[in-house]
Parts: structure tokens; C-alpha cells; sequence
């Protein structure tokens, strides 16, 4: 089995290493490296211009890790060509184009599987199953944060050529820390109705937003309070759940749940549990590789992600228009 992998940035290069550790063949599909092969930590990698040259080689699955912007015409032609895609976040930059890769694929007979790599962390499964499992009683209200400077992202580059800062690469902290999202509409979702603000706020040098801060009420009447920046120091990531039984914190950085009953007198519970940020990468390559054999659909499918982009698709319009944005995705 050899697996192509589109994009050799830093997420690309990091699923080539993850893919080899887990016993996969890979070739790079890169056009701009114009290059046979090239050295990532000591081992030599395979490399093509294009998706067609790698089915030549044999390849039967790519991992779409390019620029946002790039997802769906990348993803469009390797469903064409019948290949299964293990496609990064976010899937898309709007639901209606998820959408129709759900449908394409669909009709291809093919899988793909989309990389929203937080959902393996044990201490968000340990969140969703107190949420879930009722041991929070009623959920009133949900308060989450989640900021990270955009200059400490990759320490080594300007800020300022990413894609995560360029409005035409797919950029802007709504899409990049779509995490966040995601997360929410796991744990509350989904949502009938969003009210958000932001944009670009700050003196970053970049032609995205920065900043968005937004009010959603999930179908069950939970008010979710969420807030994403590209500005924090240090980077705070934190989801805080209040009910009627009890309160429930994580905290992804420290990687620590606390969880606090509303009986008077109680101790607080402080479960932690570290995890290397590389290792969710491989438990949701893991998942994508156990789905294409047929032996479990995949974590989040193209169906699922294309709700979340209903979502982040919301709370631009509502940024856009001051007015109430709907989350719901319309066939």
C-alpha cells in the first residue's frame, strides 16, 4: 500500500514521518519542488509533480495537506481518480463545498476521512462522556477560549507568508483554529442559531481576522460562549462546562480536567493526562487507515464535517451582517 502525500509544508511533512511509522509506503506530491526525491530527517522521500504521476507509482490513497484553499479541487480529483483521501482540517473553506465532496465521494465508493486530530485527546472523551452521560445534570452554559499568538505558530517563519495569515490561502483564525469549533458542535452541537463579532482587530500585519467572539444556541438551549484569537500569550485553550450537578473544566495545555460537584463541601477532581500533540496525529491517521479497510467508518467523515463548517459558515455571516447566522446545512 502506498499512500500519496499532497502538500510538504510542515503538516504534510510530519504525516510523511507519521505514515512511515506506521508502515505505509509514501511518495510526495509536490509540484513546486520539481525535484525526484528529497531528505526529511535523514531518509529519503519520493516525490511527483502531480496526483496522476503518483497513481503511476501505485499509489491508492492521498493525504490532502495543502493550503486551505487548495482542499477542494485536491480533494475533487483524487475522488475522481477513486482514491481514498485522508483530507486536513478544515475539510473546506464553506459547508456547501464540503458538501459536495460528501456527495462525490458518495458515488465514487471511496473513503475520506477529515483531520480533526483534538477529537482522539482522552481528556476531550472524558469531557463528552460526563457531558453526555448526564453527570453535569442539565447543561446551563458553556464558556470556551482559545488564543494562541500567530507569530509563535511556527517560530522559525514570518508570520505574514503562512496561510493561516493570507485571506487568499483559505487564512484566518475562525478556519485555522477550527479545533475549537468542532469541538463544540461534538460536545453541544448542533446549533440553530450563532451571533458573532470580530475580524481583524489587532496590529498583526495580515488581510484575515484575528479575533471572533460568538454566542451559539445549540438545538437542546445551551448557551455556548466561545472566543478565538490569533494574540495570546501564553496560548490558553479551554473549554469550561456549568449544570446543574456540577462544573466541569479542561484546560488542553495544562492537560488537566477538573471537574467540580455542586454538592456543598465537595473537592474538586483533577484528572490529567498528558499527550504529545504528534501522537493524536497518528491515532487519527490510525482511524483513517482502519476505515479505508473497511473495518469502522471514519471518526469525522465529510458528512460530519461539513455540520461544523455550518457552523464557522454562521458565524462569518453574522460578523458579516451583524445579524443572527444559521448553522443549519441545507441539502
Amino acid at each position: 500500500m502506498t499512500i500519496g502525500v499532497i502538500g510538504t509544508g510542515s503538516v504534510g511533512r510530519r504525516h510523511i514521518q507519521n505514515l512511515r511509522t506506521l508502515g505505509q509506503d509514501v511518495v510526495a506530491v509536490s509540484a513546486r519542488r520539481g525535484v525526484d526525491a528529497f531528505d526529511l530527517d535523514g531518509e529519503p522521500v519520493r516525490c511527483v509533480p502531480d496526483i496522476a504521476a503518483a497513481v503511476d507509482l501505485g499509489v491508492d490513497a492521498v493525504v490532502v495537506a495543502n493550503e486551505t484553499s487548495l482542499h477542494r479541487d485536491t480533494t475533487h480529483a483524487a475522488i475522481a481518480l477513486g482514491l481514498d483521501v485522508y483530507l486536513e482540517k478544515p475539510a473546506t473553506i464553506t459547508a456547501p463545498e464540503c458538501a459536495a465532496l460528501a456527495a462525490e465521494a458518495a458515488t465514487a465508493g471511496v473513503t475520506v476521512a477529515v483531520g480533526h486530530q483534538l477529537r482522539a485527546h482522552p481528556l476531550i472523551g472524558a469531557l463528552h462522556a460526563l457531558v453526555q452521560g448526564g453527570t453535569l445534570g442539565r447543561i446551563l452554559s458553556v464558556d470556551a477560549n482559545w488564543g494562541e499568538h500567530l507569530a509563535d505558530y511556527h517560530p522559525d517563519e514570518d508570520y505574514r507568508t503562512g496561510y493561516a495569515a493570507r485571506r487568499e490561502l483559505g487564512g484566518g483564525v475562525l478556519l485555522t483554529q477550527i479545533h475549537l469549533p468542532d469541538l463544540l458542535h461534538l460536545l453541544f452541537g448542533p446549533f440553530d442559531a450563532v451571533f458573532a463579532s470580530g475580524g481583524h482587530r489587532s496590529d498583526l500585519e495580515l488581510d484575515v481576522d484575528d479575533t471572533v467572539t460568538f454566542l451559539a444556541h445549540s438545538h437542546d438551549g445551551v448557551a455556548v460562549h466561545a472566543h478565538l484569537d490569533y494574540l495570546q500569550r501564553p496560548k490558553r485553550a479551554t473549554i469550561a462546562v456549568t449544570g446543574t450537578e456540577g462544573r466541569a473544566e479542561i484546560d488542553v495545555h495544562a492537560a488537566t480536567l477538573t471537574v467540580r460537584s455542586s454538592e456543598p463541601g465537595s473537592e474538586p477532581v483533577v484528572t490529567e493526562h498528558a499527550v504529545e500533540r504528534n501522537d493524536l496525529f497518528v491515532a487519527t491517521m490510525a482511524d483513517f487507515l482502519a476505515a479505508r479497510a473497511g473495518e469502522h467508518p471514519p471518526a469525522v467523515d465529510l458528512d460530519e464535517a461539513t455540520r461544523v463548517l455550518g457552523l464557522t459558515d454562521a458565524i462569518r455571516a453574522s460578523m458579516e451582517s451583524g445579524r443572527l447566522g444559521d448553522p443549519t446545512v441545507r441539502a
